[in-house]
């Protein structure tokens, strides 16, 4: 008999886990969900090499600086990537406006740092050879990876194609 009421508590104890857990996982679902209706996409997934691998999500502080990561809609049509315009890109600025940059036949310098450019049929190249300003309303967004398909290519993109400022919360690639 004493052995049916250990074995009764038991049942009940871990009913009582069971039914807290699934309060907290659907505490995490409404949440997500109100986040969602709120804010629209909350979550961007970066499987490009031209980036850093991962999951981003919206960063709490929508000010742009330098270094920053930002999903930008594409500005064209680029059918040898098969990407229309408006494809989300995770891109990161480089140069905000004001900031002078040279582009070379090879390069996109700006702060002392060369950005390579690969001339490939089927990619954009808006870019003409000279010092540039970055203007008014515009970023340059120039990713580490010599092969990302950014300004390098597409010249400053327009601010109005900012989607969303992002942090990395979770990388894929493996740390050395």
């Amino acid at each position: 008999m004493n052995y049916l009421k250990k074995y009764n508590g038991i049942v009940v104890h871990a009913r009582l886990y069971s039914l807290k857990f699934c309060k907290i996982i659907l505490f995490f679902i409404v949440f997500i969900t109100i986040l969602y209706l709120c804010m629209g996409t909350i979550f961007y997934k970066n499987v490009s090499p031209s980036a850093p691998r991962g999951i981003y999500m919206i960063a709490p502080n929508q000010n742009l600086n330098y270094g920053d990561f930002v999903v930008v809609k594409l500005p064209v049509d680029v059918p040898k990537l098969n990407a229309p315009k408006g494809y989300p890109m995770i891109k990161k600025i480089q140069g905000l406006p004001g900031d002078v940059y040279r582009i070379g036949e090879d390069a996109v310098e700006i702060h002392g740092r060369k950005y390579k450019v690969y001339h490939i049929d089927g990619l954009p190249q808006n870019n003409i050879i000279g010092e540039h300003i970055v203007p008014k309303d515009e970023i340059l967004f120039l990713n580490d990876p010599d092969i990302s398909f950014d300004s390098r290519y597409l010249g400053t993109i327009s601010k109005k194609n900012i989607e969303k400022k992002v942090i990395l919360i979770c990388s894929f690639d493996e740390k050395d």
